[in-house]
């Protein structure tokens, strides 16, 4: 993708070469030089630069200086011509170091990237899986890549930045549907120039499944009403909140094409105490088995641990949490587990004699008292569920 300017060096070298053995067959014009672009006033004179009492050849300011163009002046090649400066303007060409778009031989990169090939391609029916890779032609600015793609997550560049992978949210629906892919004209090269024009590709997404299944008291020992509670107890212990959702209405895994994403959605209602002080470290959440509301007490499970429920900084009345546990529904689903459950804790407790607690929704008609001011009641919207999506087939 780079223009070949060390070719057209070689070509004058080749050239100057010739009429230096041949002087018989060239006679210079008196009133202009016979330099090529030469944009030296000097030389094109056929007179020495100013200041130039000697006559000799200077590379740089005398007569034999010859510009090929703006950008070649970056470039880092030499070329002598042969003779002494007759006013012929075969003289030394020399650049001045490397720049921007120019490689160590003067090679200057003036030629739009291409596209050549994205994943999935153009045509692709079915598409479930969200990733994307887009295969250039040339090293690319990766900063103008990216941001073309402002809601995709999780860039991963190969080693010349030349291939780009990420994730880029679709919207999956319950019918198929169309998806465009597309690659604009504010990508550029690590030149600066810029792809010449757009290249999409048109997909079609699966459809999706979306079930919400409803955190069923019948099936947890945990605590009475229709809340639960993390954080630490006055003797400054841990306070242990579970749920557990019934799989009964999932069909079996071998029947449908991939599980999409899960997720626990909640919110919390109600605090006391400091649970947002930082030495509590957040709320985490564990995917646990247990039979009654004791054996969320057993040690043994407090390195289960998988994500934060609920940063510490994000734990007023009213805030919504979804968390991901798809990875986790995914191993319970395919082991033919009956029901679903979790543990949310706290990291820490804290050392201050008192009640360090958040209080979770479970259902949408909170009637027990354990709801803040200000947070609505009922609230289905965010009312604890598993949410789960999948690609029926």
């Amino acid at each position: 993708m780079t223009m070949k300017l060390q070719d057209s060096h070689r070509h004058l070298s080749i050239a100057a070469l010739v009429l230096a053995l041949a002087p018989g067959c060239f006679e210079p014009d008196p009133a202009r030089g016979s330099g090529v672009d030469d944009d030296d006033d000097a030389s094109s004179s056929g007179e020495p630069a100013s200041g130039d009492t000697t006559g000799a050849d200077d590379p740089t300011t005398g007569p034999g200086a010859t510009t090929l163009d703006e950008g070649s002046s970056s470039g880092d090649a030499t070329e002598t011509g042969t003779g002494t400066d007759d006013g012929s303007g075969t003289g030394s060409t020399t650049g001045t170091g490397p720049g921007e778009g120019s490689s160590s031989t003067g090679e200057v990169d003036e030629m739009a990237p291409q596209v050549v090939e994205i994943t999935p391609a153009d045509g692709t029916d079915a598409v479930m899986d969200e990733t994307v890779t887009i295969v250039f032609d040339e090293p690319m600015d990766t900063a103008s890549v990216e941001a073309a793609f402002p809601t995709a997550t999780d860039f991963v560049w190969s080693e010349d930045d030349a291939t780009a992978q990420f994730h880029l949210p679709m919207p999956f629906t319950e019918a198929q549907a169309s998806f465009d892919i597309v690659v604009p004209t504010s990508v550029t090269d690590v030149a600066g120039n810029a792809l010449e024009e757009s290249v999409t590709a048109s997909i079609v997404l699966a459809p999706l499944t979306v079930l919400e299944i409803d955190y069923d008291a019948s099936l947890t020992g945990n605590n009475t009403g229709t809340w639960f509670y993390a954080g630490d107890t006055t003797g400054d212990t841990h306070r242990y909140g579970g749920a557990t959702f019934d799989l009964d209405t999932l069909p079996a895994i071998g029947e449908i094409e991939g599980l999409h994403r899960a997720s626990i959605v909640t919110q919390v209602i109600d605090r006391a105490g400091a649970p947002d002080d930082d030495a509590i470290g957040g709320f985490l959440v564990d995917h646990v088995t247990f039979e009654s509301r004791g054996a969320l007490a057993n040690p043994g499970m407090l390195d289960a641990a998988f994500g934060t429920f609920i940063a510490s900084d994000d734990m007023a009345a009213g805030t919504p949490i979804e968390v991901e546990v798809t990875d986790q529904l995914s191993g319970a689903w395919t082991d033919g587990d009956a029901a679903f459950q979790i543990r949310v804790r706290a990291a820490s407790v804290l050392d201050n004699e008192a009640s360090d607690v958040l209080w979770f929704r479970r259902g949408a008609d909170e009637n027990d008292s354990i709801v803040a001011e200000g947070v609505l009641e009922p609230d289905a919207t965010h009312r604890l569920r598993l949410h789960v999506e999948y690609f029926a087939g």
